[in-house]
Order: structure tokens, then C-alpha cells, then sequence
């Protein structure tokens, strides 16, 4: 399976359309291509990684509302490209490849850039260009060295050199170059790419001048004709530009029987034509006649006065040019350049007008030895890539033009010309096939360079970076590596009233748990942040925790306490020097206008840092929406419920990062959910229909999958992708991923009806609760369970308990401080009559939370601390603030003053009530009870109580998850 910087922009676009990608994605994924292999290839000039973000960012967003940009019906929204360093972009210097010129940023776009930024297109940046582009070298007096990616000791050619080098690297698919003589050609023959130089004015281009056209350099003909639809369109700056005509320029099919075909293999001018050059033309040649077309020889009709007279005009050109700088700016001219335009100096206006016939002559001579045929076929040179740091493939000043004999004559008569790939040499050169036709029919020219395409025999790979470059950069030995550490989790109930502040997520405490004190905090416990303190011990890392944040469920956070708590991490990001950044997240967690707030922080984070491997340990009831997991490096689910593994998701997603930092994996995913919201109540991995699924996830992950992970979803988030997703990681095998991620969700939905889960009424079910002798039996009040966001002081259950005289009952828990207060004030052994409960009103499910009255001796008055014996958060402390337990003769009720899930055994044995000597145990929860009581119940006992933990779905008006969905609608 391709990486997305590989794909071409027809296929990138038809991923955008149908979601499998998204730009920034892929432009994320070329950035590190370029990375991978600039510093060998010196391909670009003014990259700019964070611009191009910013304009992936904005084309995402489009693609999301399905509203892509376009330039007059043409789309290139959210294609990595580059654009030749002459072809100006606002606000960047044009240096047009020589040390001589002033650097001051260009104060508008040239028509090519205007074009491809009004079609959407991604610029990473520029690319790099000989001096004044007057030499088919990668050999510039301003920019660095640009080689051939095929073979680092050749040229690419010029003077599109960093636009063909680029190409051929595979830094994303559209590049722009410009050619006067074979300044497109060139390049794409020698490093194997397609390119076309358009009939003049074809394409507008600002400066224009007798010859020269802007042109694509793509991997493909179909990228070409791709770009032409957007560079085509007109504009007015180009005096010299032809009539706007609308071509269908990816109507590319075209027959090629009864074509008259001109092979010409002698330019009749210059260097000899290498015979393994002339073998692969002719070879095309005989290709085409094979189709059915008619191939006849060319006779050569330049002559070398004329390619001599085309050379002496530019020189006296350029001699002009630089005349008019100061001799300091002359001095930084590339001495060769400087040389062969010198020499042009003080010529004769007899001269020069002899010199200017040439070019007329040219066009003459071409246009009518063309006449006869259809298009004419040709090298594009007659060398291959020549040594790197040579200017010209003589490397002699009075042979610099001798090698464009082939191409030349196309930029006089103004006639399409392009070049595609027809083969290699032994050593693995490309070699390039010139297919030129009439004046303005470009069209057809690319379509028989499809033609070309798709009878060619199959390509070599494309070039790949040397070995031992690597995007990600080994850790120097003896310096320990520098990974951040941080923790953000809740689980919002959209439809839950109990408020969410800052100071929920430290358990009241208004000072943010950070640095040691976090580490002290999480350090050997069953947590997410744990394990990755774990494998950073055992990395011998230095860790930064700028916070370790955790609030049980509730309503959404404020936008103040979302942005408070992601500052907190990205202030640290931007301080910058992490090897890794690890997450330990929810994936459910919305704010105030925020639905998804962890891919909120993940796009902001990679907003600022790009790069630096990201590990994100999610909950299984995160739903997950994209931005979650294009920003992350590796993304690690729990395969329990209840959670009693949640460290060793910590420690896996941590160890992929570990072995990406050493170069052994290259990790990718892949993700996509189902229409489907699951019932909590049926989501347990005890039984079918999660077991199964979690199970499958860590067979994946025994056989070598990275991370596998089935997200049940959190139903009660009235958000657009609640519901079941799956995400898979592989060790570069996105094929594979997706293949597993997809039997993952496909055995989710066939299944889907046992996710459902049908409530009973309460009275039958708390009087069959009577009749069980043998305890403890467990009965849960899961309507108003805290660990899912409930107000934890709905009284339904415990009334129904009471009122049908249950005997040696339990009860976790009220949350009522001011109750606790009251019964405290009263003192432990007095009795005491309270109004306990129905504090909190809950609108979304409009059915009354009424208080109830009960009377009982207080038996416990305590601070209400207490830690997890496990396995669930295994060490972690729990703090319910002012805890009493009331005694009624029949039930002791526990109250609290904070909100706590009973899902460990020392919630109770912490004040003082022994579970296994209880007839009945009335829990408040829903799955996570069984982490600490499953092993000593005799039965369990689901209650329909109230509250907004309701698996009445019917209960709650759900506006804004996507329709339709399983079971709320019939799938």
C-alpha cells in the first residue's frame, strides 16, 4: 500500500472526497519525506512547513463541509506542491538562482502560483534553480547543490532542477517549472518524470518572453493534464498569452492506430546521441507502430549556426542583464554564468540581429519539417544525467547549449513538447521520450504521452532516501532522551447537569497536579500516565508533566477550563527539545463548543510541533472522531471493561514509540466506525458481545499488529461520531490495517442487536431481589451511575429498597454534602432524620429528582481518603471528601460529598462495612463494579432507577449525533 507523500493528486483528491485521507495528513506525510531526503538532495529553496499546514488545515476544513476550492471548476484542494523559484509567490524573495540578486520578497503571486493558491492547492515551498536559469544544472551560486535523486553523483538538469529532482523524490505530486530551451524537459528525462512544455502563452506567466513557458512536473501524465485545467486559466498580466480555450484536459483516451508519427534521432546539431538512448526511442517507437500507428524518420533539420545563433542572442541578452548591476553583484554571479554572458558583450547590432534570425529561423524550419506528421517523436537529449557539478554536460563554456538540440526548436516554433520516461540505461539512468505536436493542440500531446504511459514497459521503483537518513532522528549516545508526559481525561455526558470546573479535574484541589508531584501521584499505578512513567524509567528518559488531570464524568467543560488545561500541555510543547510526547486521554470528552476536545489539543499540538512522535492511550468508550488519530503517531485502547488494564495500554502505545524512535517501525493507522450507539449496560468484556472483539484485538496484537483497538463509544455524548470505532496500528502496512480495522467493525455490526439492552421496571426486580437468599447479591442503580456522568443522588433505588423491607443492605452512595454535613454536625452514635438526595434538578431527561426522607444512627463520620486495592486504578488515591454512613436499621447508606464509581472493594472496607458479610449490596454503577465485586456476588440485579445514566434511550433527545444509528433507528 502506498504512504500518502506517494500517491498521485488524482488519487489524493479521491481520497479527500471519500475521507480516507485528510490534507493535513498527507502534507504531514511529504514534510517528512522531504525531511527523509533534503539534506542529500538540496531540491528546495524558502520551504515553509507551517505555512503549508496552516493552508492543509483550511483545505481539510473545506473537504470536511464538502466545499473544495476551486480555480475556474478545478480543483487541486489540499495537493502538496512547489513552485520554481522564479515564478514569483507573495511575500518570498525571488533570487532566480544566483547570489547576485536582492532579496526582497515578491509583493504579489505570479500567474502560475495565483492559480494554483486559487485552486487550493498546498505550497510547501519553493524549488531551486541555476543562475538566471541559463544553465540545464542543479549548480547555483545562491542555492546549494541540487542532485539527482536516482544517483546522488548526477545533475537533475536544469534549470527546473529542484522541481525535477523534487518530482522524482516524491515530495508530494505537482511541481511548476518554467523552460525556455528545455528547461522542463530536461529534468523530467533525466530524473524520470512526466512533464509538459505547453504551446506559448498556453499556460500565462508573468514576465513573459519570446519562448518561454511555465509548465507541470508530475510522476504521472494524468497529474499533468491535472494541473494544466488550473494553470490554463487566463489572466492578463501575460501579454503574450493565447485566447482561454476550456479543454476536458483529463479526457486523456485517445486512439493511436493511424497517427503519422515523425521519429527524429539526429537533432542535426550538438552532441551525439548516446546509443542506449537512441535503443529505448526507437524501442517506443516500434511500440507505437505495433498500435497501429504510422512511423516514418525524421530528417534532421537544424544546423548548428542555428542552435549557435539561439546561444549567441542569449548571451548578448544576459551580457545586457549584467551589465546593469554593480560589480559587487556581478562578482557573486556563478563564475561559468558570468563567462558565458560576458562573452555576448559588445556585439554588433548587425550581430545581433544575425543572431535573432537564427531564433526566427528556428520556428521556420521547425513548424514545416513538423507539418507532415501528427506529432513528432524524439530523445529529449543526448546524454543522460551528467556529474552533479558540472554546469553543462560539456562542462565547456563554448559547447554550454550543445545538448538542446531536441528541445530547443519547440520553445521557437512555439510549438507543445512534452517529455515522458521511455527507459533506463544499465546503470539505471532514466532516459526521456519527447512527444511534440502542433501548435496549441497540448491536449493531444498528452494524450499520446498517456498512450505512451500505458504501453511502456513497467518503471523502475522510484528512488527511496540513502540508507541511514532517517526522519526521526536517533537519540545521541549518553544524552537521555526528553519525553512529556501528560494526562487530560474525562467523559462528558451531554445530557448530564453536574457542572465540570477546573478544580474537578484535582479533586477539588484548586493547584494543577504537574511534575513530581504527578509523577509521585501515578508512579506504579494501574493508569495510562503510569505506564509510561514505567517505560520512561526503563528508557532512562527525563519526563515533564505539565499536568495529570482526571474528573469523573459530568457535563461538558467550560471553554475556559478546556483552554486552561490545553495550555498547560502546549505552552510546554512550544518551549520545544521532546523526543516524545505521551498522552494519557479519554477520547469522550466535549467542552462549550467544542464536540471533540482531545482532537482539539492533538491538532493544536501538531499545529506547533509536526513531528516529534505522539503516543495517546484512550479509553474504550472514547468516540473518536479523525483528528484524534491523524495527529497521533500510535493510538492504544483498553481491551477491558472493566478497565483493569489500563497501564498496559500506557506501556504499549509507549513502547511503539520507543522503537519509532530507533528506526525500527514506521507506524500507521487506520480507523472508521459504525452507525451504531452500544448500550453500556451490554459493552462489559465478562461476556459477548464486547469479549469476543477485545479478545480479537489482542490476538492482532500477538501476531505483530502494533495496536488494535475496538472503541465501544459513550452513548450519552450527543455528539456527531458517537458511537463504535475501530482503530488499528501496523508497522507500515496500511493495507493491512485497514483490513483488520474493517473485520473488527464488520463483526461489531453483525452482532449489533446484542448490544441492546432492554431495562425491566424496578418494583418486580427489587422484590425478585427478596427472594434470593444467599448473598451478597449485587444490585445496581445504573441509571444514575457518577462513573457515566450520573448526579449520584438520585433516590428511586434506595426508596424501592426501603419501602419492600430488604434486610442487610449497603448502599453505595449518595453524594449530598450538605446531608454529610448534617449528619456529622449531629456527630457519630446520634440518630438523625434527613432529606437526602434530589439536590441536583435534571432537565435533559425532564423526570423529577425527588429527595427522600430517611432516619437512621450515624455509625461513621470520616475524610473519605482511601486507595484502590485493584485491579482497577490499581494504587491510585480516592478522595470523596466529608464521607458518613447512616444506618437505618435495614440499610447503611453511604454519603458522600464527592463523586466516586464503587468499582473497588476499600470504597466500602474504608468505612468500615465489610461487603461479603452483606445480604445485599446496591452499587451505583454499571459495568466497573466487577473490578472489585464481581468474585463475591451470588447474583446481580439491574435496577431501572432514574437519572441521566438512563439505558432508556428513549428518555433523551438526542440532536446532534448522526443519523440514521443503530437502535435509534432501524439498521
Amino acid at each position: 500500500m502506498s504512504q500518502p507523500h506517494e500517491l498521485s493528486a488524482v488519487e489524493l483528491l479521491q481520497a479527500y472526497r471519500d475521507k480516507t485521507l485528510s490534507p493535513v495528513e498527507v502534507t504531514r506525510s511529504v514534510l517528512e519525506h522531504i525531511a527523509h531526503w533534503e539534506p542529500q538532495l538540496k531540491a528546495t529553496y524558502a520551504l515553509d512547513p507551517e505555512g503549508a499546514l496552516a493552508m492543509a488545515r483550511a483545505s481539510e476544513a473545506r473537504w470536511m463541509k464538502g466545499e473544495p476550492q476551486t480555480a475556474g471548476g478545478h480543483t487541486l484542494d489540499g495537493v502538496p506542491s512547489t513552485i520554481k523559484e522564479n515564478i514569483a509567490t507573495r511575500g518570498v524573495p525571488v533570487p532566480l538562482g544566483t547570489a547576485a540578486t536582492d532579496l526582497t520578497p515578491a509583493a504579489a503571486d505570479a500567474p502560475p502560483a495565483a492559480r494554483m493558491r486559487e485552486a487550493g492547492a498546498v505550497l510547501l515551498g519553493k524549488t531551486t534553480m541555476p543562475d538566471y536559469g541559463m544553465l540545464s544544472s542543479g549548480l547555483s551560486s545562491f542555492h546549494e547543490l541540487t542532485r539527482n535523486p536516482w544517483d546522488l553523483s548526477k545533475n537533475p538538469g536544469g534549470s527546473s532542477a529542484g522541481a525535477g529532482a523534487a518530482a522524482a523524490a516524491g515530495y508530494g505530486p505537482l511541481h511548476i517549472g518554467t523552460d525556455i530551451g528545455g528547461s522542463l524537459r530536461l529534468p523530467a528525462a533525466w530524473c524520470g518524470i512526466a512533464t509538459l512544455k505547453p504551446s506559448l502563452g498556453r499556460i500565462p506567466i508573468d514576465p513573459p518572453f519570446m519562448g518561454r513557458c511555465a509548465g507541470p512536473m508530475t510522476r504521472t501524465v494524468t497529474d499533468a493534464a491535472l494541473m494544466m485545467g488550473v494553470l490554463s486559466q487566463p489572466d492578463a498580466r501575460d501579454h503574450m498569452s493565447l485566447p482561454f480555450q476550456d479543454f476536458d484536459w483529463l479526457n486523456l483516451e485517445r486512439e493511436v492506430r493511424g497517427l503519422r508519427i515523425g521519429l527524429l534521432l539526429d537533432a542535426g546539431c550538438g552532441l551525439p546521441v548516446d546509443p542506449e538512448i537512441i535503443e529505448a526511442v526507437e524501442a517506443a517507437a516500434r511500440a507505437f507502430e505495433a498500435a497501429g500507428a504510422i512511423v516514418t524518420p525524421v530528417q534532421p533539420w537544424m544546423t548548428p549556426d542555428m542552435l549557435d545563433g539561439v546561444d549567441r542572442f542569449w548571451r548578448t541578452r544576459s551580457a545586457l542583464d549584467l551589465a546593469a548591476l554593480p560589480e559587487a553583484r556581478r562578482a557573486r554571479i556563478l563564475p561559468f554564468i558570468r563567462a558565458w554572458a560576458e562573452s555576448g558583450g559588445g556585439q554588433s547590432g548587425e550581430a545581433v540581429f544575425r543572431s535573432y534570425h537564427e531564433t526566427v529561423n528556428v520556428r521556420a524550419k521547425t513548424v514545416a519539417a513538423c507539418a507532415p506528421y501528427d506529432y513528432v517523436l524524439s530523445p529529449v537529449a543526448p546524454v543522460v544525467a551528467y556529474n552533479a557539478e558540472w554546469p553543462s554536460p560539456t562542462n565547456e563554456l563554448a559547447t554550454t547549449m550543445h545538448h538542446i538540440g531536441f528541445t530547443l526548436p519547440f520553445n521557437m516554433s512555439e510549438q507543445p513538447a512534452a517529455s515522458v520516461n521511455c527507459g533506463y540505461t544499465k546503470a539505471g539512468l532514466p532516459i526521456g521520450l519527447q512527444i511534440a505536436g502542433p501548435r496549441f493542440d497540448d491536449l493531444g500531446v498528452l494524450r499520446l504521452a498517456r498512450a505512451w504511459e500505458r504501453m511502456r514497459p513497467a518503471q523502475h521503483p522510484w528512488p527511496q532516501p540513502p540508507p541511514g537518513s532517517l526522519i526521526l532522528p536517533q537519540q545521541p549516545t549518553g544524552i537521555p532522551m526528553r519525553w512529556l508526559l501528560a494526562m487530560i481525561k474525562h467523559e462528558t455526558n451531554t445530557f448530564s447537569p453536574v457542572p465540570t470546573p477546573l478544580d474537578r479535574f484535582f479533586r477539588g484541589n484548586p493547584e494543577v497536579l504537574a511534575g513530581e508531584r504527578a509523577i509521585k501521584a501515578y508512579e506504579n499505578t494501574d493508569s495510562g500516565l503510569g505506564g509510561y512513567i514505567e517505560v520512561a524509567r526503563r528508557e532512562g528518559a527525563d519526563m515533564v508533566v505539565p499536568v495529570a488531570a482526571e474528573s469523573w464524568p459530568s457535563g461538558p467543560a467550560s471553554a475556559e477550563t478546556h483552554e486552561r488545561l490545553c495550555k498547560l500541555i502546549l505552552d510546554e510543547v512550544k518551549r520545544g527539545g521532546f523526543d516524545a510526547i505521551l498522552l494519557d486521554l479519554h477520547g469522550a470528552m466535549v467542552a462549550q463548543g467544542v464536540d471533540d476536545a482531545e482532537g482539539d489539543l492533538l491538532r493544536r499540538l501538531r499545529e506547533i510541533d509536526p513531528t516529534t512522535p505522539v503516543a495517546v492511550t484512550l479509553d474504550m468508550h472514547a468516540n473518536i472522531y479523525d483528528d484524534i488519530v491523524k495527529n497521533a503517531t500510535v493510538i492504544s485502547g483498553f481491551h477491558t471493561y472493566p478497565h483493569v488494564d489500563i497501564r498496559e495500554s500506557g506501556v504499549r502505545a509507549a513502547n511503539v514509540i520507543v522503537r519509532t524512535l530507533k528506526g525500527e517501525i514506521k507506524p500507521v493507522m487506520a480507523w472508521a466506525n459504525k452507525p451504531m450507539l452500544p448500550h453500556i449496560m451490554c459493552q462489559g468484556t465478562h461476556a459477548a458481545p464486547n469479549k469476543p472483539l477485545q479478545e480479537r484485538c489482542k490476538e492482532l496484537e500477538a501476531g505483530g499488529v502494533l495496536a488494535a483497538s475496538v472503541f465501544v463509544g459513550f452513548p450519552h455524548a450527543d455528539i456527531r461520531e458517537a458511537g463504535l470505532s475501530a482503530v488499528v496500528c501496523t508497522n507500515g502496512k496500511l493495507e493491512e490495517a485497514q483490513q483488520y480495522r474493517d473485520e473488527l467493525l464488520d463483526r461489531a455490526w453483525a452482532g449489533r442487536a446484542d448490544w441492546v439492552f432492554h431495562p425491566q421496571p424496578l418494583a418486580p426486580t427489587i422484590a425478585r431481589a427478596k427472594t434470593i437468599e444467599q448473598g451478597p447479591v449485587v444490585l445496581l442503580d445504573h441509571y444514575d451511575n457518577t462513573g457515566s456522568g450520573g448526579t449520584m443522588d438520585t433516590t428511586a433505588v434506595l426508596a424501592e429498597v426501603l419501602s419492600q423491607e430488604l434486610e442487610n443492605v449497603v448502599f453505595y452512595a449518595i453524594c449530598d454534602p450538605q446531608a454529610a454535613q448534617e449528619a456529622a454536625a449531629a456527630g457519630v452514635g446520634r440518630t438523625i432524620t434527613l432529606k437526602l438526595g434530589g439536590k441536583v434538578a435534571m432537565p435533559a431527561i425532564q423526570a423529577p429528582n425527588e429527595p427522600l426522607e430517611v432516619t437512621g444512627r450515624v455509625k461513621l463520620v470520616f475524610d473519605g481518603v482511601y486507595l484502590n486495592r485493584g485491579p482497577m486504578y490499581r494504587g491510585v488515591r480516592n478522595d470523596t471528601g466529608l464521607t458518613v454512613v447512616i444506618d437505618t436499621g435495614r440499610v447503611e447508606i453511604v454519603v458522600v460529598s464527592r463523586h466516586q464509581e464503587p468499582f473497588d472493594v476499600n470504597c466500602l472496607l474504608s468505612a468500615g462495612i465489610d461487603p461479603l458479610q452483606k445480604r445485599y449490596v446496591v452499587l451505583k454503577s454499571r459495568v466497573h463494579w466487577r473490578a472489585g465485586f464481581s468474585d463475591m456476588a451470588t447474583e446481580v440485579i439491574e435496577c431501572t432507577g432514574v437519572g441521566v445514566t438512563t439505558s432508556d434511550y428513549g428518555q433523551l433527545e438526542f440532536k446532534n449525533v448522526r443519523r440514521p444509528i443503530y437502535p435509534l433507528d432501524p439498521l
